[in-house]
């Protein structure tokens, strides 16, 4: 009998009936569990005991307490409780009864319409974690939990970098994320910001409508080398069906220089608002998709020819930049 099968049933810490296990991942083991005090079904996520030789664990699992409980929205998953118990620290949080979207999109393609709702509800999400100052750095998929038919929410900020924080998992130059998910900067161990969870964003929509992460096969290595270097194969070739804005949103996140992202993912979202009003009528959001990241790339020259920078330094490299930006006491977009 496995062990989580002997499990099933047990009461955890005193207050959580164990039912059947929803994950099982390297660091911790996520169970669906009764809350006999509350009478209600949550989702409890147990530390995992093999996981006492990383030395990075126990962080991470604090790191996603301290992102999750700071943030009360719509779109992200609610964390309802946490603690220890015979040295295994635990996090109780909101049930996804539908599972992840990355169940779903195992199960094929998705319409359009899907398509933008769920990007839109996750802007959102992202939209308040980055006014909280908190960047996720590993949305995917398996981290995109369906409450049920019509709503998902971000959930897993484990690796979140947090503003002001003394947390913090990674040196300076490493990388951390998934890298059919993560945005070159991430890859080469570079500051990230609210863009670099917006290229990530790229990724999930084209996961969604093509099946598969715009890179999706080889080594994690090889992936992330093309993050940097390959661009992906034209949405609109995989899915001729889907409206051109779509094709267009997705292409604007996935441009390798954060700059000539968004600015926002509030900006994201109403992009993704004008499609779902006007699906096959979307030249003027062609064009606005087209001029926000023109007038991006002109502010960012403009500045960086007042700090006196040289702008391809400020293409080749946004570390430089920012380390620039930061010496002169000002920060570039």
């Amino acid at each position: 009998m496995s062990e989580s099968v002997a499990a099933t049933g047990v009461m955890f810490d005193g207050r959580y009936q164990l039912r059947l296990v929803i994950a099982d991942g390297a660091l911790a083991r996520v169970w669906q569990a009764r809350d006999v005090r509350l009478g209600r079904e949550v989702a409890l996520k147990v530390l995992a005991p093999r996981a006492d030789g990383d030395p990075h664990a126990a962080e991470r699992f604090a790191r996603e307490v301290q992102a999750a409980s700071a943030l009360s929205h719509p779109h992200v998953i609610t964390i309802y409780d946490s603690g220890a118990t015979h040295n295994s620290a635990y996090l109780v949080m909101e049930l996804a009864r539908l599972g992840t979207l990355a169940a779903q999109i195992a199960g094929g393609q998705m319409p359009a319409e899907y398509i933008v709702k769920v990007a839109q509800q996750v802007c959102q999400g992202l939209s308040a974690a980055h006014r909280a100052g908190i960047i996720h750095r590993d949305l995917k998929p398996a981290n995109i939990l369906r409450t049920n038919e019509d709503t998902v929410k971000i959930s897993d900020f484990g690796a979140a970098h947090l503003a002001g924080s003394d947390i913090e998992l990674t040196a300076t130059g490493t990388a951390v994320g998934t890298a059919p998910y993560m945005s070159p900067e991430q890859v080469r161990g570079e500051p990230v910001g609210p863009v670099s969870d917006l290229y990530s964003l790229g990724c999930v929509m084209y996961a969604m409508a093509a099946g598969k992460p715009p890179f999706a096969s080889g080594t994690p290595a090889g992936i992330a080398w093309r993050q940097l270097h390959q661009e992906p194969v034209p949405l609109a070739r995989r899915r001729p069906d889907l409206p051109p804005a779509i094709d267009s949103v997705v292409s604007v996140l996935l441009n390798k220089t954060p700059v000539a992202r968004p600015a926002s993912a509030g900006i994201v979202a109403q992009w993704l608002s004008q499609i779902l009003l006007t699906p096959h009528g979307s030249d003027s959001l062609l064009e606005r998709t087209q001029n926000s990241t023109t007038n991006r790339n002109a502010e960012h020259t403009t500045t960086a020819r007042m700090l006196r920078v040289p702008e391809a330094a400020c293409r080749t490299s946004d570390a430089k930049c920012h380390a620039v930006s930061l010496h002169e006491g000002r920060d570039l977009p």
